[in-house]
């Protein structure tokens, strides 16, 4: 009887040494896998948060630098867009093209890191004997707000309430989320203002990519953080990708509309150059007015000129025209200010196309000065030009339907073949232009100075014309022969 009973005894020990030795090793085993956790959880948050500081210095740069391009950077002579901190300019062409592919790129590359931290967040055990797995892993806004979101769903006191912890994790995650479509969809809204399209797309195709990664980071953050419990149905997964593929088709809609046109509920973008320097303004640009009395007073200083106490004398009247100076005056003023106008930096439209049939051949001036290019095809509807420096631009074959040039200085326009339907240009300075062949149906020309311009083979039907100003270099009013042709 004893010997059973140290049998029994010896075979209890041996069980519960079996017990207390599995014991150790599911400890030992757990720590090991909490320690390996721990270990994959800061390793990835050491990258993710690399990679959060490109972010944000990616998107406040650009940020900064799109508030600071306003419509005629598109537009205007020799305008670049400054970078700042660098202090590099560069075209803006190649800002808009490049911008939004850096930018989708790098909020790309950190929604990457993200999810691959929602997974291991997810899979990890809510605490061990000492801690629980927030106030073990190191330390970051994000992963703090991705746990907080999971004990939310599961209620396994992952992490520890702390004060305003609610309303900080919110705002990083949408931060995370939404701060690079953010800065994407204002890069992309500006771009419109170019009426371009390829522009205006490659900002709209990166604003979409952008949306379409942070939807699936966010999926991926709830299906994780609840353990697939509740966020892992086909409902929801279809619910987002119709919200993205709804909001992709309204960007879509929203760009061709905004640089085409004539679609319904969107209009034109819109282009304000009011009161803009369009072409470079030289410090020392007098008016014509100032111009012309100016040159009179030193003209008759030579004492071959005919003048009678600082004003020109004509023997004769003579006809008014820019190629064909009628006096000795005439063709020293007409001389003098195109060459003044000729070395403004006036802004690069389009390659001249001086071979375009006989439909659409450019005049004489335009091939004198090939270096002035014509705006060709470029769409000018609806843009203000109110009060804007204009002077010697190019704005030949370019459709310029409903736009305003009142009180803008366009002395010596270059604008044959153009669209002018409905155009406003009241109060307007454009002496000496070239609108041979434009279309001024319905436009309004009240107290336009036209002065030795030249309209041959123009359309005006129903071009209200109220009245001219006097040219002071040649005392004298009016169009001589514009060629108008009735509709």
């Amino acid at each position: 009887m004893g010997n059973q009973t140290v049998g029994i005894e010896k075979v209890n020990r041996k069980q519960t040494l079996k017990i207390a030795n599995e014991r150790r090793a599911r400890k030992s085993s757990n720590k090991t896998a909490w320690q390996g956790y721990i270990s994959q959880i800061n390793a990835i948050t050491k990258n993710a948060r690399a990679a959060w500081l490109v972010v944000l210095s990616v998107l406040v740069f650009m940020g900064i630098t799109l508030m600071g391009i306003g419509h005629i950077d598109f537009y205007g002579a020799g305008r670049q867009v400054d970078l700042p901190l660098v202090d590099i300019s560069v075209p803006i062409w190649i800002f808009f093209t490049t911008a939004p592919l850096i930018t989708a790129a790098v909020h790309v590359y950190f929604n990457l890191y993200l999810i691959r931290l929602w997974g291991v967040l997810g899979r990890a055990p809510s605490s061990n004997a000492d801690s629980n797995l927030s106030s073990t892993i190191d330390p970051w806004l994000i992963s703090d707000a991705a746990l907080l979101v999971r004990n939310t769903l599961r209620n396994d006191r992952s992490s520890e309430e702390r004060a305003l912890e609610r309303p900080s994790a919110w705002s990083n995650l949408l931060i995370a989320f939404l701060f690079a479509p953010l800065v994407l969809g204002f890069l992309w809204w500006l771009s419109m203002t170019s009426r371009d399209l390829l522009l205006s797309s490659i900002a709209g195709l990166s604003l979409i990519f952008s949306i379409s990664i942070s939807a699936v980071s966010v999926l991926v953050l709830l299906q994780e953080m609840s353990d697939g419990a509740h966020f892992a149905q086909m409902w929801l997964k279809r619910l987002v990708s119709g919200l993205v593929l709804l909001t992709a088709m309204t960007i879509a809609y929203v760009t061709l509309g905004k640089e085409i046109g004539d679609l319904p509920g969107v209009r034109i973008s819109d282009v304000n150059l009011a009161h803009a320097d369009v072409v470079v303004r030289p410090d020392d640009w007098a008016h014509y007015d100032e111009a012309g009395s100016a040159f009179q007073v030193e003209w008759c200083k030579r004492p071959s000129n005919k003048c009678n106490g600082g004003v020109v004398q004509r023997d004769r009247p003579s006809p008014i025209s820019i190629f064909m100076p009628s006096d000795p005056f005439e063709e020293d003023w007409l001389a003098w200010r195109l060459g003044k106008i000729r070395g403004l930096q006036r802004p690069d439209w389009g390659a001249p196309n001086l071979d375009a049939g006989p439909d659409q051949t450019f005049p004489t001036s335009v091939r004198e000065d090939p270096d002035n290019a014509p705006a060709q095809n470029t769409d000018l509807r609806d843009a203000s030009f109110r009060g804007a420096f204009l002077v010697g631009a190019n704005f030949s074959a370019a459709n310029a339907m409903g736009a305003s040039f009142a009180q803008a200085e366009m002395e010596r326009i270059t604008a044959a073949q153009s669209v002018f339907l409905r155009t406003n240009f009241g109060w307007t300075h454009a002496q000496n232009s070239d609108m041979r062949g434009s279309d001024f149906e319905r436009a309004n020309m009240s107290s336009v100075r036209f002065a030795f311009s030249h309209f041959m083979n123009a359309t005006f039907f129903g071009t209200h014309i109220w009245t001219t100003k006097k040219c002071p270099a040649s005392g004298r009013t009016g169009v001589k022969n514009p060629g108008l042709r009735r509709s």
